[in-house]
């Protein structure tokens, strides 16, 4: 019996790694949206119903959520932003929550190496918003998601079961097509310049150049000169 099991083992240590890959129950998603000249990404994974009850049951009301299932959301933005209005710098940022029965609290926070919410510290946080609760179409597995795009934002989204929940992404477009013209024209400034200076030194290289042909044609004048005395 032992040497069965042993067996079995080493069976299984020498099969491929694809061969012992198993579904997820909460698969990974991530999801990217380009908002005026902002790119958004969230990375997120994505728990389902199973007929359980949620909100206020398996996710308990008043307490940080990690917002999904495994490690906690992760949010990029490739420039500055605002959630509801409140400033947030570019860069990456763990997304969590607190669920209430009628409003959530919505959290960027920079600790974005925690495996769901265990070791959260509010001191960490960057930005703390509130949203209203909503109820929503049925929505089998958690999903998160952007809508009512427009140039300057649009509303994050976050669903699951009959709830709703989304807050205001502001970007200033206008700002960052400002800093694109005037990167655009520095840089054009300098190929201008490098375009001149490299005129500059192909005159100055034929000026060179015709310089030492008259050179040699003097030269070759006083030796023929020379030549015809001898």
């Amino acid at each position: 019996m032992k040497n069965w099991i042993l067996g079995l083992a080493a069976l299984a240590l020498t099969l491929p790694a694809n061969a012992q890959e198993l579904p997820q129950p909460s698969p990974t998603s991530t999801v990217d949206q380009r908002i005026g000249l902002t790119d958004f990404s969230i990375t997120y994974s994505r728990p389902a119903t199973r007929g359980r009850a949620i909100f206020g049951d398996l996710v308990p009301y008043n307490q940080v959520w990690r917002t999904g299932a495994n490690r906690c959301v992760i949010l990029n933005a490739s420039t500055d932003f605002t959630m509801n209005g409140n400033a947030v710098s570019a860069g990456e940022y763990a997304l969590f929550t607190i669920p209430g029965e009628t409003e959530w609290t919505i959290i960027l926070s920079t600790q974005t190496d925690l495996w769901g919410s265990a070791g959260y510290s509010q001191d960490n946080d960057v930005v703390r918003v509130t949203a209203p609760a909503a109820n929503g179409d049925f929505d089998e597995s958690f999903a998160i998601g952007f809508k009512s795009l427009n140039p300057s934002g649009g509303e994050l989204v976050l669903e699951w079961a009959n709830t709703e929940v989304s807050v205001n992404l502001g970007v200033d477009s206008d700002g960052e097509s400002g800093k694109n013209v005037a990167e655009s024209s520095i840089r054009c400034k300098a190929s201008v310049q490098k375009c001149s200076k490299l005129l500059q030194r192909s005159r100055r290289s034929r000026k060179s150049a015709h310089n030492y042909r008259n050179c040699l044609t003097v030269r070759s004048g006083v030796l023929v000169h020379k030549l015809g005395k001898g």
